[in-house]
């Protein structure tokens, strides 16, 4: 609780730029042809979580948390944030039509299962950024302490054992519940 307080404002501008995110997702998704539409949809929905999908999570992670380092982090980690909500936006929206009322249901679960806790795992992991970068450019002018490098360097570290365990559930379990809830679609 004390984390939320603390980081009020950076978590108010993330879920409004989350939420503009669905919602410009949601545009696209009634200006884009329906060939690409099918497409789209074919891909996404044959998917499932695999091992490639755990090494790209950890690996841009990772990538995003060393451009902590040197300041331009932050930018990167939003447009990826902006990504994924975007994409969200638009899936959701893709399925509830094809769907009608089971697509709804089906949103919601595939949501909470599969996008919830990584946006919130990211989510955590921009703040740190943030904080960290911003405690960087107050102390530009004198040397930053070591304690803030290893506080971000835990913070970090710990994200990517959130990250790895949270890709394993979706592998190892999140993969049948996705099955059940495609036959249920069919």
């Amino acid at each position: 609780m004390k984390y939320i307080r603390s980081n009020y404002r950076r978590i108010k501008w993330l879920i409004i730029f989350g939420l503009l995110g669905l919602v410009i997702g949601a545009f696209l998704f009634y200006v884009t042809d329906n060939s690409i539409k099918e497409s789209i949809y074919n891909i996404l929905i044959n998917n499932s979580m695999s091992y490639d999908y755990i090494l790209f999570h950890l690996g841009l992670f990772s990538f995003l948390g060393i451009l902590g380092f040197i300041y331009i982090g932050v930018p990167f980690s939003l447009f990826y944030y902006f990504y994924e909500c975007l994409s969200i936006g638009y899936l959701v929206l893709a399925i509830s039509i094809y769907y009608n009322f089971k697509g709804i249901i089906y949103s919601i679960l595939y949501i909470i299962f599969f996008k919830g806790i990584f946006m919130a795992i990211l989510a955590y992991f921009i703040i740190n950024m943030v904080s960290y970068t911003k405690k960087k450019i107050m102390f530009f002018k004198m040397p930053l302490n070591n304690e803030y490098l290893s506080n971000y360097l835990y913070r970090c570290i710990f994200t990517l054992g959130l990250l790895l365990v949270n890709d394993l559930v979706i592998l190892f379990i999140g993969n049948n519940v996705f099955e059940l809830l495609n036959n249920i679609l069919k």
